[in-house]
């Protein structure tokens, strides 16, 4: 069944090279490629289980629980094989991330609009929401908040992390 939210995992691998869209989210060898480009990128719902990363606890997110995203909303207006799907464990149907370098193109809820901007693995791991001009994000406090799509996103990469040590201005 197509579910609306996804995970949030984290910073990914931004352009360039062959590992470009790697992630906190991927396979074990994916996770570990983005572990060592963006040490402190890791998000909420990291790791894949075989990457040797154990779960954080809440007392890890050392970023403040208001400042960082755990679960955002996922719809696509076309292709929606590749919205998540509720209960399926595979890390494109249920987790997403965050790249330095792209456009926010992988904010938008049109898959094929996306792919015509930038390179389709990111659009896999993107986020969307129908709603006009924002995506509601669920925080590690418990807040909902929407959050326009063309948000800057050296900010939204802050507030993808768990345990980065940025300073997060208004957004």
């Amino acid at each position: 069944m197509a579910g609306s939210y996804k995970a949030m995992s984290g910073i990914g691998i931004g352009p360039g090279g062959s590992n470009n869209t790697r992630n906190y989210a991927g396979f074990w060898d994916e996770v570990q490629a983005a572990k060592a480009k963006h040490p402190g990128g890791r998000g909420a719902f990291h790791g894949d289980g075989y990457s040797g990363m154990k779960p954080d606890k809440i007392a890890s997110v050392t970023d403040g629980l208001s400042n960082t995203i755990f679960v955002g909303e996922r719809h696509t207006k076309n292709h929606f094989i590749r919205g998540p799907f509720w209960a399926d464990t595979f890390n494109l149907y249920s987790l997403g991330a965050s790249y330095p370098g792209i456009t926010n193109a992988y904010l938008q809820p049109d898959y094929d609009g996306c792919k015509s901007q930038i390179d389709e693995n990111y659009c896999k791991y993107g986020w969307g929401s129908l709603h006009a001009g924002g995506i509601n994000w669920l925080f590690g406090d418990g807040s909902v908040r929407n959050i326009t799509t063309d948000i800057n996103l050296t900010v939204f990469m802050d507030l993808s992390t768990i345990a980065g040590g940025e300073a997060i201005p208004d957004f």
